[in-house]
């Protein structure tokens, strides 16, 4: 028997690509990146140990919507999702939902398969257009609103390539964190260039050729500009939760803030995201729920991005349509140990790097240079001696 409109809640899935879960103030960074979310946080279940499981946006978000590892889903290069396969769109669509997604495309395009289940799939990242805020005034929030004043209970999928490299925050956000710097690394050019491409090939190469690699000041001011682009997305996120707050039946929906890997600033001679150290795995995973007045803090618990398909399905009610790799993370104690292994890849046209990750122990195989490394995390958390 369908189900009535007023019977499941509505849900907003929100990917912050490229947010390490260490640049937020609810996860412990002492500098003030993300005041909105650090206010929302307190009415939230976070967990404190989520990890990805890829260091790629492509593998990483098919694990998201498959609850499968990125070795069982095998999206990437030219391959793409099987059309079989159930997604949390597609299974949430089945059950009544209505279902959209607004995207930067690229990684997360329908040429893979991300648009199943999706009613609409948009690949317009609106963060990469426009300073205003006011931007998802024009794109999400009417689409929400006419859910709200019908009665229809929505899935939104929600992702912003907006703290992505090039780290480029809109003016004065690139000068918030580090005013005092005057080395060669320029954004103020590229951001009054007129080209919103933000994240074109030409433009991340005229960002990147001015970076002195091994230079410490300019590591320092790269992290700054990378701080400068959570604060702005910070705000938007706020702008977009606090409109649908006003829309909408208080905590008549879930939201779920993640993002599907974090950033490398040489912790392990390297940037962007390469590895599958802990900076470049651990994310934030925050739940808003209907009714959750405090913050619950999930502590010791290791989590991963395989949950959230079978975490969401399991708050429903509902069934998985085909068995997956992930868990209901709720439906354990939050004071309940668990020894869950995490698995993480990297991966793109073929498998490189894997490694399996307990509270204590991270191992990781180099494939390609036929490497083996062990870390006693407990002892060495920041992953630096073999």
């Amino acid at each position: 028997m369908k189900q009535k409109p007023d019977e499941l809640p509505s849900i907003l899935l929100i990917s912050l690509d490229t947010l390490r879960a260490d640049h937020l103030g609810c996860y412990g960074y002492p500098r003030h990146t993300s005041p909105y979310l650090d206010l929302w946080s307190k009415e939230a279940t976070v967990f404190p140990q989520a990890f990805s499981q890829a260091c790629l946006t492509l593998p990483s978000h098919m694990t998201i919507f498959t609850s499968l590892y990125p070795a069982a889903h095998d999206v990437g290069g030219k391959r793409k999702l099987n059309p079989q396969t159930p997604t949390l769109a597609s299974i949430l669509r089945n059950k009544g939902y209505q279902t959209r997604a607004y995207t930067g495309g690229a990684q997360v395009s329908k040429a893979y398969g991300f648009d199943q289940g999706f009613d609409l799939y948009s690949e317009e990242d609106p963060l990469l257009k426009d300073w205003d805020l006011s931007v998802l005034d024009q794109s999400i929030l009417p689409w929400i609103n006419e859910m709200n004043s019908t009665g229809q209970y929505f899935f939104c999928f929600f992702h912003t390539y907006r703290i992505h490299d090039p780290y480029i925050p809109p003016v004065p956000l690139d000068r918030i964190f580090d005013p005092t710097y005057s080395g060669p690394i320029k954004t103020t050019d590229l951001n009054d260039s007129g080209d919103y491409a933000l994240h074109s090939p030409k433009r991340r190469g005229n960002f990147w050729k001015n970076v002195n690699r091994t230079d410490l000041r300019d590591r320092q001011h790269l992290k700054a500009l990378y701080d400068g682009e959570i604060y702005y997305t910070d705000s938007v996120i706020h702008h977009l939760l606090t409109k649908i707050n006003q829309n909408t039946h208080p905590r008549k929906y879930i939201v779920v803030i993640t993002s599907d890997h974090g950033e490398e600033f040489q912790e392990h001679n390297s940037y962007l995201h390469r590895n599958i150290f802990d900076e470049v795995i651990h994310v934030p995973l925050l739940f808003l729920l209907p009714g959750n007045k405090k913050t619950t803090v999930i502590k010791d618990n290791l989590v991963a991005l395989v949950d959230i398909l079978p975490t969401l399905l399991g708050l429903l009610g509902i069934s998985p349509e085909t068995p997956t790799q992930g868990k209901n993370i709720l439906a354990q104690s939050p004071d309940e140990k668990d020894e869950t292994r995490i698995f993480s890849y990297k991966l793109s046209h073929k498998l490189n790097q894997m490694a399996i990750r307990t509270n204590q122990w991270k191992y990781i195989k180099n494939l390609l240079k036929n490497r083996e490394e062990l870390y006693d995390l407990k002892h060495d958390s920041q992953e630096q001696i073999n």
